[in-house]
């Protein structure tokens, strides 16, 4: 489910031009050497244009962007262009080097850009060179002129959809929210099974009955596997159906362009969310969300309820409710004589109308534990060895025991817990999920504000990279060394330098064939109640510079 970026950048830089039409017809012109986007595609997937008609960007009534047209040919019913290998990937990477080239375009008409493009037009292949040394051997970069590209670099790739520094922007959305609707209460993580939902198996066209749904009929685990993997435009379809359910039916937050509406749901009532998208190794999608619930304390009085024993009670009864960590009969010997259910998500939630729905429900909590909520420490995932050469688990396994839910003067917390293998759960969510996820209450108190920093690095950590960035930069400068000499503006060769070097580095990262989709389909990457706008601080604090200079030597 995941594909090299490699063959994207094969594709070369898209030509900045308006649309050529005939005078005296409504159908374009084509030469041989016509390079326009649409015949690009359509020469490329012959299959999937075989009238050479519907094609991107191609005459089409009303004004659809690039993006909507390709979420269009996604949607169409003899799914042939969302099951295609590569047609996905390749449209993806045309929208990323024209967000690239429109970037680099905005960075060069900054003030003072004529001044660093000289800069940069100084830099030579063995300069780059030397740096990648540099950073093999773990050192900061010494050369000041690959710094300030770098610098440059980064800002410019900041617009460009799925890249890193785009991910960085997250971090200020998140500590915006929180200045707006008080720290955040809830971090939660959740993680579909899209593999073996009967969900997402009728997303991806198979014959399901859910009415009568019978987990012995119809496609084997086998055969699901296969049906997703052969189709991420159902299984980004599925996960974002689940999120959205989750949220509004659950959590009971709706919002708008311009409103946020919220009901009581599992856990009260929520003022706002915002989530981050990620990948896992084999392509799957996993959410992690934070929730920030109306009228949580502020630190400060946190700090003074946490002291109220009343309170502390509260906050015990709130874990009781939403997170659990404990199912009677469930330790350690119990856990090594029994054996996880097979997929267990291969199955449907019990009627709400059922006569004994309690019993069902309780049933089905103990075996999703049993099956999907044991942690099991292993050199591949988790555990990682100390300077001191002793191993240890990264998550902090085995978690401590307790004979009931717990709170604590500090801040600290935690739920009744027999076995210290146990992950965190959500007893509403099990039902929903009947998978892996995990629940953190943050308290506010002292040891939850020093993890609040980790906290919000996580939800915006970057994808693992491989890769020497001053080396693929340097082998982008070689190139560049030797064409465009014909471009005598200098700005101009150095837009190109820098959508050059942010293709480079995005050719490096792999991305799943479900991430894609979400892209294409306008969900992006992350998950937010509220919108943001950009606030520009260079241009507001240069304008109060020149309005009032004695904020200078303020």
């Amino acid at each position: 489910m995941r594909h090299s970026r490699q063959a994207l950048r094969d594709i070369g830089p898209l030509r900045e031009h308006q649309h050529r039409h005939s005078e005296d017809t409504a159908v374009p012109t084509v030469s041989v050497r016509d390079e326009r986007p649409e015949y690009l595609i359509a020469t490329s997937y012959p299959t999937l244009f075989p009238y050479g008609l519907g094609m991107v960007e191609d005459h089409q009534p009303g004004a659809l962007s690039f993006v909507q047209q390709c979420c269009r040919l996604l949607k169409y019913h003899d799914r042939r262009f969302r099951t295609h290998h590569s047609f996905p990937f390749a449209v993806f990477g045309m929208q990323q080097k024209r967000q690239a080239l429109s970037s680099a375009r905005i960075q060069m008409s900054q003030a003072g850009f004529a001044e660093v493009a000289r800069t940069f037009s100084t830099l030579r292949y063995e300069d780059l060179e030397k740096a990648a040394e540099e950073e093999k051997e773990g050192l900061s970069v010494s050369d000041g002129r690959i710094r300030l590209l770098r610098r440059h670099v980064s800002a410019t790739a900041g617009r460009v959809t799925g890249s890193d520094q785009a991910w960085a922007t997250y971090r200020s959305q998140i500590w915006g929210m929180t200045y707006a609707l008080n720290p955040l209460s809830l971090w939660i993580t959740i993680n579909p099974n899209d593999l073996q939902d009967p969900i997402v198996q009728i997303f991806a066209g198979a014959d399901i009955d859910m009415d009568n749904f019978n987990p012995l009929i119809g496609p084997d685990a086998d055969q699901r596997a296969r049906n997703v993997a052969h189709d991420p435009y159902a299984a980004a379809k599925y996960f974002v159906y689940l999120v959205d359910t989750i949220l509004q039916e659950l959590l009971g937050i709706r919002h708008t362009e311009s409103r946020v509406t919220s009901t009581e749901g599992i856990f009260g009532l929520v003022s706002g969310y915002f989530g981050v998208v990620e990948a896992q190794g084999r392509g799957t999608l996993h959410l992690h969300l934070l929730v920030w619930l109306r009228n949580a304390p502020t630190p400060a009085q946190m700090l003074e309820l946490l002291k109220s024993e009343q309170f502390r009670n509260r906050l015990c009864q709130f874990i009781r409710a939403n997170i659990r960590a404990h199912v009677q009969g469930l330790d350690q010997s119990a856990v090594e004589k029994s054996v996880a259910t097979k997929n267990v998500a291969y199955s449907r939630p019990p009627a709400p109308t059922s006569p004994t729905l309690i019993e069902e429900l309780s049933n089905l909590e103990a075996t999703v534990a049993r099956s999907t909520q044991v942690h099991t420490c292993s050199q591949h995932t988790c555990l990682k060895i100390s300077r001191t050469g002793v191993k240890h688990c990264k998550r902090r396994a085995p978690f401590p025991l307790a004979t009931d839910d717990w709170v604590q003067e500090n801040g600290s917390w935690g739920p009744k817990r027999s076995y210290g293998y146990l992950n965190n759960w959500c007893p509403p969510l099990v039902p929903i999920l009947r998978s892996n996820h995990d629940i953190k209450l943050l308290t506010n108190g002292p040891e939850t504000l020093s993890i609040f920093w980790y906290v919000t690095s996580y939800q915006t950590k970057k994808q693992n990279r491989s890769y020497n960035t001053s080396a693929l930069l340097a082998k982008t400068v070689r190139k560049h060394e030797g064409t465009d000499q014909y471009l005598q503006d200098i700005q101009e060769r150095n837009r190109l330098l820098l959508f050059r070097c942010i293709n480079a580095l995005n050719g490096e990262t792999e991305l799943s064939a479900p991430m894609i989709m979400m892209y294409l389909l306008g969900h992006g990457d992350s998950m937010s109640s509220h919108k943001f706008a950009p606030l520009y601080w260079g241009a507001v604090s240069g304008y109060l510079a020149r309005v009032f200079p004695e904020l200078k030597h303020g």
